[in-house]
């Protein structure tokens, strides 16, 4: 789709240097911005929503911004030159909320505005264009959130189509069976009727959800694939520094969640230990040294560290091993203007690119590419040994591969980014009769690490 729309004829990408943006153990690569972006209606911000992809069959890595006229889909696989492919133009051009995510070579765009729509775009002729498959779905109107995991789609407060009648739902699930045209499944009502906590955002792991409720709490809820239905696991309703319950993070092993209220504004950082999901309990509550600033998007790269998107501070790291007693590790702050506002600067992050760049959205100064390795020493020599192990064996092979990782989850990605196989508990020989030769890309991930391999079948 090649028609980048008009603003775009200014866009630019640049690594700025001369900008005083204070930090600790986080170092700028790069900054892209569109300019000629205009401002929002409400708070006159330009930008709101980032998310990651990254293409295993071309070994290349990009970011989906978000900005009041629509979303720009930048190449980041050169980090310190962003470098924008394509732009898919929203209905409404002066959008607060954008938000994305991906399943395979398909990216999902929504937002929370009247008059926008929900979109699929497919990915996969990246650098050179993206291709828009549905500018409208036949049930989703739009959503303020969305989320994927494994082969399903999750909308927070989704305004949906039921014939010629548009409802509200607090939170639905759809089927990615077929990827390009959702398929919906269930929502929160049509086994609570009485339910009215919105589902502001929701975090997902094996179709258990926890679901930030607004100002309901927190709801741990199971959607039950056989019976297709959610059934309410447990509720954290009352806690220190209530608010609007706004987001959340879970660690690879499941056993803390770390948690958002935005509203009021610097309400602190709640980390939740959710080891036994039927009795969520309070561990700590902490700000980020009492700066009076909010935190609005929690992400977690390991059991060890938090990346923050923290509003006006910028993004700021932690170190969260020892649950009681968080120690900050590093910050950038994205937002150096002198301005006492509660709800600008970092909108969101995405860590969890193989190359390991930051991608951070800054609401006002756009799209900042950051190294964080210095504020993750540990982890990063973890990475780095972990992926160094990591053997297959043979390689190339005719009818089965041999992985040593024990407990890990392992993808195996066509030429096209599709997986076609997903294996778990490894370090057994994989059968591989079943693929066409050709060369995949196998995704090896446990807990705390990732390790990417080329397998060559022949």
């Amino acid at each position: 789709m090649k028609q980048v729309f008009y603003i775009l004829l200014f866009c630019t990408s640049f690594t700025v240097k001369a900008q005083v943006f204070t930090s600790q153990n986080i170092n700028l690569l790069s900054r892209w911005q569109a300019i000629g972006e205009s401002t929002n209606s409400w708070n006159k911000n330009l930008y709101a929503g980032v998310y990651g992809w990254y293409d295993t069959v071309k070994n290349r890595e990009y970011a989906i911004v978000g900005g009041a006229s629509g979303y720009y889909f930048v190449d980041v696989t050169n980090k310190n030159n962003p470098v924008l492919c394509d732009s898919v133009k929203g209905n409404y051009a002066n959008a607060v909320w954008r938000e994305s995510t991906t399943y395979q070579h398909y990216a999902y765009l929504t937002s929370d505005d009247a008059n926008n729509n929900f979109y699929t775009v497919d990915l996969q002729y990246l650098p050179d264009s993206v291709q828009v498959i549905s500018r409208k779905h036949s049930t989703i109107e739009r959503s303020h959130s969305l989320f994927v995991n494994n082969d399903k789609l999750y909308l927070g407060i989704e305004s949906h189509h039921n014939g010629t009648t548009l409802s509200n739902k607090t939170m639905s699930v759809y089927s990615l069976a077929n990827p390009a045209n959702p398929t919906y499944l269930r929502c929160i009502e049509d086994d609570y009727p009485n339910n009215t906590n919105n589902v502001h955002d929701m975090y997902v792991r094996n179709d258990t959800v926890y679901a930030s409720s607004s100002y309901g709490g927190l709801y741990i809820y199971k959607y039950n694939v056989t019976l297709n239905k959610f059934e309410i696991i447990s509720s954290l309703t009352a806690y220190n520094g209530a608010g609007y319950n706004h987001s959340s993070a879970l660690t690879p092993n499941s056993q803390k969640l770390v948690m958002c209220d935005e509203v009021p504004a610097a309400l602190p950082i709640k980390i939740i230990d959710v080891s036994n999901p039927l009795s969520p309990v309070v561990d700590t509550t902490f700000n980020n040294n009492n700066s009076g600033a909010t935190p609005h998007n929690p992400y977690l790269i390991s059991n060890t560290y938090l990346v923050m998107s923290y509003y006006r501070d910028g993004i700021v790291v932690y170190d969260i091993s020892d649950s009681k007693h968080p120690i900050r590790t590093g910050y950038y702050d994205s937002f150096p203007d002198s301005i006492n506002c509660n709800y600008c600067g970092s909108w969101g992050n995405y860590p969890f690119l193989p190359s390991g760049i930051v991608l951070n959205l800054d609401m006002k100064y756009g799209l900042f590419v950051l190294d964080i390795s210095a504020a993750i020493t540990n982890l990063k020599k973890t990475k780095n040994d972990f992926a160094n192990k990591v053997v297959l064996s043979p390689n190339p092979t005719t009818n089965e591969v041999n992985i040593n990782v024990l407990n890990a989850q392992v993808t195996i990605h066509n030429m096209y980014g599709s997986v076609v196989k997903s294996i778990t508990n490894t370090g057994l020989a994989i059968s591989i009769n079943d693929l066409a030769n050709g060369v995949y890309t196998v995704l090896i991930t446990t807990q705390n690490n990732t390790a990417i391999k080329r397998l060559i079948k022949q």
